[in-house]
């Protein structure tokens, strides 16, 4: 069983257990670059980078749905927590055991939208507050957050 809980030091939002973290194999925290000379030789830069690992939490037709109740107070924490740091606390079995692992983390609101939802059942003109929603929370480790 996984928890997922974002926490914003002043609210606690409790997410779908079975939500899909799509980008967690796809991050490496070495980063490089490559720069030619003006006599051709080849400069190669590597360090080691300490966050920035990015989390897409997926939705998808088949599982993971946000309530709109959810989708509101994910948004409502967009607008009161842009600089704050989030809390990201994923739980999964290992060898029978749970493992928490909490992960400081921000919205990443340089790829809008960062909670980019829409109506599991999109024909109705008003949606109630237990109507379920697929889609993608844009999140990214971070350190410290400047003010």
């Amino acid at each position: 069983m996984v928890s997922i809980i974002l926490d914003t030091g002043i609210i606690s939002i409790t997410l779908p257990t079975d939500l899909f973290w799509e980008n967690e194999l796809a991050w490496t925290d070495v980063e490089g670059s490559f720069e030619r000379t003006l006599g051709g030789s080849l400069l190669v830069w590597n360090s080691i980078v300490l966050k920035g690992r990015p989390f897409d939490l997926v939705a998808t037709d088949q599982r993971g749905w946000f309530t709109r109740e959810m989708v509101e107070q994910l948004n409502a924490s967009t607008f009161r927590i842009t600089t704050m740091t989030l809390t990201l606390t994923y739980t999964k079995r290992v060898s029978g055991s749970p493992v928490v692992t909490p992960f400081t983390v921000m919205w990443r609101f340089n790829e809008k939208p960062v909670i980019d939802v829409q109506p599991l059942i999109a024909s109705r003109v008003e949606h109630t507050r237990d109507d379920y929603y697929t889609g993608t929370l844009k999140l990214i480790e971070v350190g410290q957050t400047a003010s």
